[in-house]
């Protein structure tokens, strides 16, 4: 999605999860490209000056990570960042080992060191933005980052 394809009545979630609705977007290449808008955060209000093509801002927590767009059944996602996903693995081990990588348990919340394959209730990728807010991050920063590759 880019700057231009941002129609007033669309709802934006900034990667520090600050949400605003459209009001109109000014590209205009001998000031700044802007967004006009409403604010409905838990913040105060949120500046995009030199709003990027991409949707990027000048600080990347201003990044609009997700667009929703209204329909009769409320807001419905159209458009949302991807972002890296990465496994985290025991360092100086055999990387070809299956049992090298940590797993969240999505129910119980624990953490395990078990195999890279995702299920219902285990998660093995996270974003980088997910690693940031893991707990214990003297071990987490210990753990190698593999990005997740996609086929």
């Amino acid at each position: 999605m880019k700057l231009q394809d941002l129609k007033r009545g669309m709802r934006c979630t900034t990667r520090d999860e600050d949400v605003f609705i459209v009001g109109s977007v000014i590209i205009d290449n001998a000031y700044e490209n802007c967004i006009a808008y409403l604010t409905v955060s838990k913040n105060s209000n949120i500046g995009f000056n030199n709003m990027n093509e991409d949707l990027t801002g000048g600080d990347s927590n201003n990044d609009i990570v997700r667009v929703e767009d209204i329909t009769m059944d409320g807001y419905k996602t159209i458009w949302e960042r991807e972002e890296p996903k990465y496994y985290l693995r025991l360092p100086n081990h055999d990387k070809d080992a299956s049992l090298n990588y940590l797993n969240a348990d999505r129910t119980s919340g624990l953490f395990y060191i078990e195999n890279n394959v995702t299920c219902i209730t285990l998660k093995t990728q996270f974003t980088q933005e997910e690693i940031d807010k893991l707990p214990n991050q003297d071990f987490i920063q210990s753990l190698e980052k593999e990005e997740v590759e996609w086929n």
